[in-house]
């Protein structure tokens, strides 16, 4: 389903991660990386993206969530797949 801009990404982490949240457009290229390596506690959450954290293009894009772990920086968790998200500028 696409998101609007301003709209929620939820996520639920069964233990502290660090997040990165990239925007990628149609062919794979990294647009935007609004979350590198933010600290999130374990549980519910739900990750905004304003327009400030967007491509300025309009658009269809991709977001992609992985966690790593805060103490070795292994991975530990990744998005099974990206969430479509339009942009409309």
């Amino acid at each position: 389903n696409p998101v609007q801009c301003g709209a929620s990404l939820p996520i639920t982490l069964p233990a502290a991660a660090l997040l990165d949240l990239t925007i990628s457009d149609m062919a794979g290229r990294i647009v935007a990386h609004p979350i590198a390596g933010a600290l999130f506690s374990a549980g519910d959450h739900a990750i905004t993206l304003g327009p400030d954290q967007l491509p300025n293009a309009s658009g269809m894009y991709l977001a992609s969530l992985v966690a790593y772990d805060p103490l070795t920086g292994g991975m530990i968790w990744h998005a099974p797949k990206p969430v479509m998200i339009a942009v409309i500028r």
